[in-house]
This record gives C-alpha cells, structure tokens and sequence, in this order.
C-alpha cells in the first residue's frame, strides 16, 4: 500500500504513521494528494452511473422512445449547454495531456500520478456526462438522468469552492482553477436542460406516437385488463435492487393479497412461451442430430444465455467473498501498528462496506436469476408431460399409471425446477475452496498441504455415500408411485369401498405400502445425516491437521496468520457444508429426471389409427370398418375383437349390448381410434356427425329407440338388426333381455311389442334425461373452493409439527445439541486469541486444547444430526396416519365436495415435502439463528461501542420482516392453492383421456393446462423474488454493523484490543449475514405446504357433529337435524 501511494502522490502524499495533518490540509487544499484521490473517485462513481443508464436503456428501452433523427429537436438551452460543457471537458483534456508532456519532457517519468490523472479523469468524465444529458436527455431513464444531474451539480460545487478558496491562498494552477470555477455554471445549465427535457416529455411523445382512433383499442384495452408483472419493464438499477417489487410489497401491507392482486408473468416466462422454445429447440436437434436428441442438453441449449448470466453473478460472489480474509490480515496488520499509510484503516472500513454489498448484489441476483430458470423449466416440464399424457398409447398406460403421472408433475417437475438454484454450486464449491486454499497458503505455507489432504480424503469419502443415496432415493421414488398407485384406486373407487365395507383392507394395504417407503426414507435421510456430519466436522478436522502441520513443520502461530486461517476457514466450511446439500439435491433431480424422461420417450397412440374424415355429401357412411381385428396389445396373434364388420349412416341411432367381458368398450375405443387395427380397413367419416349416435350400455330399456342393435359376444359381434328384429330371432338376446327384466323386476319388457315403449318418441327420452339433470344441478354449488388461512398463523404451523410423535423431545435435543456446538466453535476461536500470542503457552498445548474442544463439538454435532433424521420421520408417521384415518373416515360428501386432483397433490407433494424437507428447515432455522446470535455477540463484547449501530439496525431489520411476511404469507398461500388446481386438471385429464380425444379438445385441454401453470408460477415467481428483497435489505444491514464494527477498531487507541481479539472478532463478523431470515422463509414455506395440506384434510375428523346433537335424557330424536352436507338446508329435522 506505501508504494502505491508513493505511486499516486508522490513525496507529499507519504505521511509518516502518527502524522496528524492540518485540516486545511485534509479538507480544504485542492491539490492535497487525498483529494485528488476522492476527486478520482467521484469522477468513477459518474461514469458508473452513467454506464447504469446506458444498460438500463438497452435492457428495457420502450417503442415510444425510437424516435426517428429528423424528428428529434434541440432548444436553444440544449445546443448552449453542450457547447459550453464540451468545451470545458475538451480543455481539461487538453490541460491533462499538457501536463503529462511537461512531465515526460522535464523528469522523463510520469509519476507521481495525482497532477495529470485527476485532470484527464476531470475532463473525460465531464465530456461524456454532459454532453449526454445535454443532448440524448430524452432518451435516458427520468430517476437515473436526475441522479446524475444532480451529482454532477454538487460535484461541480464541491470543486468550485475548493478553487476559490485556492485563489485566496495564492496556490494551485490558473487554468485549472478557472475551469473548476465555470464547471458550476455548466452544472446548472445541466439542471435546466434536465428539467426542461422532463416538462415536456410526456406529451411530446405521446402526441407523436398518438394511434388512429380504433386503431389500438384492443391493445389498450388488453394492457389495462392484464396487468404484468413490473419486472418486465424494470430497468437495470431497478432489476439489481429489486425495487420493482415494491408496489407489491406495499400492497400486501395495506391488505391482504388476492390472487387478482398478483401481477401476470412476463411473456417469455409463461408456460407456452417456454414449451414452445423448448420444442423449437428439440426440432433443431432433431434436424442436426441422426440419433435422438438429449433432453437434457435441449433444456440447457433453451437457457443457456440466462445460465450464463447467472453463472457470472456466482463468480462475482466467490470473488468477493474471498476479499473477507485479505481484509482482515489489512486490519491485523494495522492494528499491530504496520500501516501502509495514515488513513489506511479508514479506507479498509469503507472497502470492508463496498465489498460485502457487492457480494450481497451478487448472490441476490445469483439465487434469483437461477430459481427464475427453474421455474421455466419446471413450467415446460409440466406442459410437457400433460401434452404426452393426451397422446399415451395403451402400452404406455400400462407402464405409468394415473398416479405415477401425478408424481410426476407435483414431485419430481418441483424436484428437478430447484436444481437449477444448486447447479452453479457444483463448480462454485470446487472454485470457492481453490480460493481459499490460496489465501490459506499465504497464511500457512506448506501447512495448507494438510488442510487439502483432509479435504482430498473428506470428498472421498462421500463418494459411497452418494452412491448409496442415489439408490436409496430410486427405490424411494419407486415405493412412493407404488403407495400413489394403490391411493389413486382407492379415493377414484372410495363409493364402492364403502359400500362394501372394504375400507379397513385397504387401509391396511396402503399402511403396508407405506412401511416399505419408510424403510427407504429412513435409508435415504440417515445417509443425508452421515454426510452433513462428515461435512460439517470437517472445518475441525482441517485446522487441527493444519495446526499440527505448522507445529511439525516450525511454522509459528500468531494472530496475523492464525485468524486469517480461520477467516478464510470460514470461507472453506460454507462449501464444504453445502456439498451434501447438493449432492442431495443432484440425485434428487437425476432420478427425477430419468422418470420423466422414460415417461416422455413411452410410446404413442399411432397416428393411423386415429378418425379419418370425408365429406358426408359424397359418402353416405359414417363408420365402415371390413373384416378388422383390434388389440389392444398390437400383436397380430391375440386380437382383442376379431372379424368386425360394420357400417352406419349418417342419422342412425346404433346401440351395442352383450355380456360383460364381451368387447363392447373395446369396439367404442377401436371406432375411436384409442385401439390398434391389425387387420382390415377402418373408415370415421367426421365422428358422430349428423347425428349419429353410437351407445355401449347395459340399460336396455332404451333399446328400442334405436335403429340398430349389435349383440356380441366373446370379441364378436354375433348379429346386427333392429331391436324387435332381433329380439324374435335371437335367443341370445332374448335371454339377456329376459335376464334384465328378472332383475330388475320390469313389466315393460316382454317376448312382445310393448306400445308404450314402442311408441316413445326418442326426444322425450332425452327431455326427461336433461330434465333431471337440471333437477339435481339447482342449489348450492357442489365443489368447494380451496380455502385457505389469512393473516399472520403465528406458531400454529410449527406446534402442529412438533406436536407429532414426540417432536418437541427430538427438536429440543437438535436445537441443544447446535447450540452446544456453536458454544464449542466460540470457545476454540476464544482460546486462540486469548493464547496464541502469549508466550507462556506453547505450541503443542495451544493446539492439543483446541482439538479436543473440537472433537467434542463434533459429538453435539453427530446428536443433531441423528435427532433431526428421527423428528423428521417420526413426524412424518404420524402426519401421514392422521391424514389416512381422515381420507377413510371421509362420507362420500367430502369426495363430492373435493376434486380427486386436490387430495392427490395432499398426499404426493405436500408429503413428499413433509418427509423430506421439512424437519431440516427447522434445525437450519435453529443453527441460523444461533449463528447470527453469536456473530453479533462476540462483536458486541469486543467492541461494545457496535451496539450503537447494531441496536437499530436489528430493531429496522424485525419491522422489515414483518413488513415482508404481510405479502409473503399470502403468495406463498396462494401458491399452495394453485398448485392443487394444476394437480386436478391433471387428475381428472388422464381419467378422460380418451373423452378428450373423441371430441377433438386437447388443444383446448391444454390451453387450459398451460394458463393454471402461469396462475401456480405467478405467485411462486413473487414469493421468491420477495425472499431475495428482503435479503438484500437485511444484508445491507449487517454490512453497516460490520463496518461501524471495524471503524470502532480503527478509532479506538492502538492496544486497547490485542491483535488476536480484533481477528476473532472480524472473523466472525465476515459471516456475520441474515441467513436467519432465508432460513425462516423456506422453513415458511415448507411447513406452509404441509399447514396447507392438513388443513383441509384434518377437517374430516368433524363429520361426527350430528352425535353432539344427542341428550342423555329424553328421545333420542329430540331435536335431530339431517342433513347431506353442513352448508346445505336441513334435508328433515325433529
């Protein structure tokens, strides 16, 4: 740092450490070497600016402002401000150069630099700012152009009086001065230009650009209905800082957010917009490629330019980050009296400042940027797998089942839409550790070489153990579309378990399914705690073997070195903590993956087997099918129908009966296309037009208002006439006839003609069928909307976790046993820098008590670790009994009431969450929150004059969060409600598959599917994007307390802390950041998906209120009121 300075300013700028310089030095003397130096600075922070507003121009530039050349007119204010500005920066460049001639030609070097850099800085700076607010004013965003306007005006003062007070003392350059001095004219020149150019912006324009009268009524009006999301039109500063969000944000503290109040996605998020890219892109790679295309490589070949983004903001973040240790190793040195130059101190306090915040920026903009990919690849996934769906072939439903297709969307689509939030971490570790290894190296020499074989060997041995979980988790997914399988049975056929009693057997069919899914769950979650144990005790396993390194190898122990080490520890620990995480989060998603993409490669329905139409004026058929056989299976040798031969005319009425067994649906299917023809031809001239009406039934009642009759029998059709034909020819029919009749106790129905059947006309059929329809459709709306809570739950969600299954014992045992080893990690830092300068302790003492202070944090380590894994499943045991006792117990109201796809999404991706995710977001809340505590803590005993800072800035970071939780609830609410609508679109889509073929509506199903796919993404885009706004917030805040933390240290006397305090003390404060808060947001988050879940389903237990009714005296019908569902009218009361 001296040389640098001996760099910039030469002899005068050298000041001795102790050398208190004249105020008029410091702050008033224009050519004092400082500044010089702030006036560099200055004239950087207008170009940055400038740069933002440039980039925020180019990143969200509206139509209206390409206005043509030959329109743009300059006032006369314009042209006079850009001459005078441009001359004053053409003259400081001249004057810059001038003195750099003089310097070369007189000293034959350039240095110091301060006489001619701050010239030439002067005039670039002001050559460009001015003449771009002068001239393309109206081309600049209105907030940026002000700010700089008005900085360039305050630096012009700022400039302008420190050369009059020059001139008075008879020092300084005249030229210099006297641009100095008009530069302040010029600023207000740029004031009024400023201003003007704003006044008349708005009509200007908009006259300009007025459209024809009806021109773009449409348009207005469609932008006015649909209101978008902000951050579509957001500019550079506005997308770093998240500020779009806050009309948002301040609606939701207003009052409570509905789904309404949420704006629409940016087009080129939504659902289709993503699927039609996604399908673009496979179309190229199938053109390019012979073999199939990956689809791995076709999703990253959509993104990659936001991939790459992303990826940029991380390397930005690990570069930053790793500033933290070498600040420090600044700071001890300072401390020990070793300053490069006077105001050094000073200086790494505010790069302390700049730094974190940059790294906050980073990481922001990182997590967001990623989770935004993610969930436009979780939206064409899902639009992906609802397309294959409508296009299954029998084969492929065989394969995958209506259950598995669900788990498919509600779970691995979600599994595989966070992976890219982890995929940056795969390389980001690995780079992060490089980084700190290097600056560990220039703490501990070869000492490092110790700490790298602890975490050569740490890596390895969580290669196994990822293996082991990769398996585990496959047979998991396995056993979890089994358990899925038998539920989606037993809720589609719930009337029929109950009417035969069946519950209990099924019941214990899928507790059975269950208890082998525990036993990989349980796998798969110890093997997670094995790996976060190995992981998080490997920080002691890497300072002990350094330790023992420098003992061995002579390398001394001070306070410099040592709390670099940890500083740059800290920076090692976080990734290498992380690593299970995203090993977890990999395998999680290559599973997933490798679902979804044998699903997406099953075979389809062929597409000669669909309808093929004609024109029924040419053709008088309907439906011709000669001599075809039909399987299901598509083998020639085993036909499902044999020798179908049929024909119906336009206008018939064709009815199809036999025995159950006979193929009667399978003929409907084949007629649509749904069944393979291995033999014959097949013609559907435009399917049931004109009329034609082809029934599969039972009832045959209705029989004789057809034209036709088919009876088959075995796969075949045994004869085709009209009913009374039929009837006395054929003793088969007969006999099914008859049968009917018998049953059903029926007089209508005779050997003979029947005159009231025979003359019922077929629309009064079909008028009494209507009519009652219209009957049982009138009164209160049969499905009910999804509620959900409203307002601030409190704790409920969390108790009513804890409260299963001894939860509170095992999270009191998770939560005291991090905290004990947070205890031990403050107490090893503790007793090296209160040892590792006295030289009454040696070596080998110092470090064999701060190994085994390690090796006992690890064992409270070990005990959180196994205590999470059994709240975790213990929990779930008993959620998931509760929720099956609830789904059997149910009357048949609720199955009414509920849609199929909504109790799906309960019991697949709400508890998939619940199993996995949720007991470890406590114990993260826990050992955040601890953290931070403890961080501040320690900066608070060291230097208790911090609390002057951190006090406020806690007590403005609780109102922030609040403020945040107001919205937050509510989207992440409303994101639990969408998300089941999506489930029962999908639920009830793959049940009429072939429905929806028959009548030609996929298109229309899958617009459908694609808009309640950007209703879920809507609220979960906010939700997230709100995370990372409030973060950057508190992260600001605990930049400042970190900062007053290290300007304490500067300000105090030298030797009121000693060297190794002020290490620990800002070791602790690098990690010092509001993860708390990310932590309690996802925790939020998951126990809201689970809250959500439980909600509506633990309300089933309350079906037994008409027993409250019953007295213990008197009639046991006094006062008993019936009814079919609580919100309805009394159906009789006593």
């Amino acid at each position: 740092m001296e040389d640098l300075w001996m760099v910039f300013c030469g002899g005068s700028g050298n000041l001795n450490i102790g050398e208190k310089p004249s105020s008029s030095s410091l702050v008033f003397q224009p050519t004092s070497c400082i500044n010089h130096a702030l006036i560099i600075c200055f004239n950087v922070l207008l170009l940055i600016m400038l740069l933002f507003t440039f980039i925020q121009k180019s990143s969200s530039s509206p139509k209206i402002d390409k206005i043509p050349p030959r329109l743009q007119g300059y006032s006369r204010l314009q042209i006079v401000s850009a001459i005078f500005n441009g001359c004053i920066g053409f003259v400081y460049l001249c004057s810059g150069i001038w003195i750099l001639e003089e310097k070369l030609r007189k000293k034959q070097t350039a240095f110091p630099l301060k006489s001619w850099l701050v010239v030439l800085f002067q005039g670039f700076t002001w050559l460009l700012v001015c003449l771009n607010i002068s001239l393309r004013g109206k081309h600049l965003h209105r907030m940026l152009l002000r700010l700089l306007s008005i900085l360039a005006f305050l630096f012009a003062v700022i400039v302008c009086a420190l050369s009059i007070y020059s001139v008075i003392l008879g020092k300084g350059i005249l030229v210099k001065i006297a641009l100095d001095v008009l530069s302040f004219p010029g600023a207000i020149l740029l004031l009024l230009c400023v201003c003007k150019v704003h006044h008349h912006e708005g009509s200007d324009e908009r006259d300009l650009y007025a459209p024809i009268n009806g021109e773009a009524n449409g348009a207005i009006k469609t932008d006015s209905a649909v209101q978008v999301t902000p951050f579509a039109e957001a500019g550079f500063f506005n997308k770093i800082s998240f500020w779009w969000l806050n009309p948002l944000m301040r609606k939701g503290g207003e009052k409570t957010l509905e789904d309404e109040d949420i704006p629409k996605l940016r087009e080129v998020d939504r659902a289709e917009s993503c699927y039609m890219e996604f399908l673009e892109q496979l179309n190229k790679q199938n053109q390019a490629e012979s073999s199939q295309p990956s689809l791995l490589w076709t999703i990253i070949l959509c993104h990659w330019k936001e991939i790459l983004i992303s990826g940029f903001f991380a390397l930005l973040k690990i570069l930053t980050l790793s500033v933290g240790p070498l600040l420090l190793n600044a700071f001890i040195l300072v401390a020990e009296g070793k300053a490069g130059f006077k105001y050094e101190g000073y200086v790494l306090a505010l790069t302390l400042f700049l730094s974190k915040n940059l790294e906050s920026l980073s990481q922001r903009q990182w997590y967001f940027r990623s989770r935004l990919i993610g969930l436009k690849v979780r939206s064409l996934l899902t639009a992906a797998i609802y397309k294959k769906q409508l296009r299954l072939s029998n084969l492929g439903r065989l394969m995958h089942s209506g259950g598995e297709i669900m788990n498919y969307v509600t779970v691995d689509a979600y599994r595989i839409g966070e992976f890219p939030f982890w995929f940056h971490q795969t390389w980001t570790t690995s780079l992060q550790i490089c980084v700190s290894l290097l600056i560990l190296y220039r703490a501990m020499g070869l000492a490092t070489f110790a700490a790298l074989v602890v975490i050569i060997i740490t890596v390895l041995c969580n290669t196994p153990i990822a293996k082991l979980q990769h398996k585990f988790q496959s047979k998991l997914m396995a056993a979890q579309d089994e358990r899925l399988k038998a539920c989606n049975e037993a809720l589609v056929n719930m009337k029929v378990l109950k009417l035969y009693a069946w519950e209990t057997h099924f019941k214990n069919a899928i507790e059975n399914l269950r208890a082998v899914e525990y036993k990989w769950l349980s796998a798969v979650q110890m093997r997670k705690a094995y790996n976060s144990f190995l992981l998080w005790s490997s920080p002691v396993l890497i300072s002990a073997a350094t330790f023992g390194a420098c003992y061995f190898l002579k390398i001394p122990l001070h306070a410099n070195n040592v709390f670099t080490f940890i500083a740059a520890l800290r920076l090692v620990q976080d990734p290498i903590r992380s690593i299970s995480d995203v090993i977890g989060v990999v395998v999680q998603a290559k599973v997933a993956f490798a679902r979804i993409v044998t699903f997406l490669e099953a075979p389809e329905l062929q597409s000669g087997n669909t309808r093929q139409k004609c024109n029924k004026g040419t053709v008088k058929r309907s439906v011709l099918i000669k001599s075809a056989d039909f399987s299901w299976e598509e083998n020639p040798s085993k036909p499902t129908l044999r020798n179908v031969s049929l024909e119906m005319r336009h206008g018939e009425k064709v009815a199809v009966c036999g025995e159950v067994g006979s193929g009667k649906s399978t003929l409907l299917a084949a007629i649509l296309g749904e069944v393979p023809f291995t033999q014959g031809t097949e013609y559907i001239m435009g399917a049931l037009s004109g009329k034609t009406v082809l029934l599969v039934t039972h009832q045959v009642d209705f029989l004789p208002a057809f034209d036709s009759v088919m009876l088959m029998a075995v796969g075949e059709i045994l004869q085709a006439a009209p009913y009374h034909q039929l009837l006395s020819s054929s003793q088969e029919f007969q006999g099914l006839v008859n049968a009917h009749k018998e049953t059903a106790g029926s007089k209508r129905l005779t050997e003979g003609n029947d005159p009231q059947i025979e003359g019922l006309p077929a629309r009064e059929i079909k008028n009494s069928h209507i009519e009652k329809q219209h009957r049982t459709s009138q009164g209160d709306q049969l499905i009910k909307q999804e509620e959900k809570e409203v307002g601030d739950t409190g704790f409920k969600p969390y108790i009513q976790y804890l409260n299963q299954n001894k939860g509170y014992l095992y999270f009191s045992l998770a939560a005291f046993s991090h905290l004990l080893f947070a205890i031990g990690q403050i107490s090893q830092n503790s007793w090296m820098a209160t040892n590792v300068d006295d030289p009454h302790v040696s070596t080998l003492r110092l470090i064999a008590v701060y190994l085994c202070i390690g090796i006992i944090s690890m064992l409270f380590l070990l005990c959180r670790s196994i205590s999470v894994v059994v709240l975790g499943i213990q929990s779930s045991k008993s959620l998931f009994s509760q929720l099956l006792n609830s789904l059997f117990r149910a009357p048949m109201s609720f199955y009414d009431s509920t849609p199929l796809g909504r109790i799906l999404s309960r019991i697949a991706s709400d508890l998939s969450i619940v199993d996995l995710d949720v007991s470890f977001s406590f114990i993260f809340v826990v050992g955040s929150t601890t953290n931070m505590y403890s961080n501040l803590g320690v900066l608070a005993v060291i230097t208790w004059q911090v609390l002057f800072v951190s006090i406020p800035m806690i007590y403005l970071a609780i109102r922030l969060q609040r403020y945040y939780f107001a919205s937050a609830k509510e989207m992440m609410r409303i994101n639990g409600t969408t998300k089941s609508l999506v489930a029962n679109h999908l639920a009830e889509s793959v049940a009429g598959a072939m429905t929806i073929r028959a009548f030609e509506e996929e298109e229309s199903f899958f617009e459908r599917n694609l808009n309640l796919i950007d209703i879920n993404a809507t609220p979960f885009f906010h939700s997230f994007a709100a995370n990372e706004w409030l973060i950057q917030r508190l992260e600001t805040f605990s930049a400042c307390v970190l900062a007053s933390a290290a300007l304490c240290m500067v300000l105090l006397p030298p030797g009121t802390f000693s060297s190794g305090f002020i290490g620990m003390a800002l070791s602790y404060g690098l990690s010092l950041n509001i993860s708390m808060v990310l932590g309690k947001c996802q925790l939020q988050e998951a126990v809201q998906e689970k809250d959500q879940g439980l909600d509506s389903l633990g309300k089933l237990v309350e079906y037994d209120e008409p027993t409250k009714l019953m007295k213990k005296e008197g009639s046991v019908f006094r006062q008993l009121v019936k009814e079919y569902r609580s919100h309805l009218h009394a159906a009789e009361s006593h």
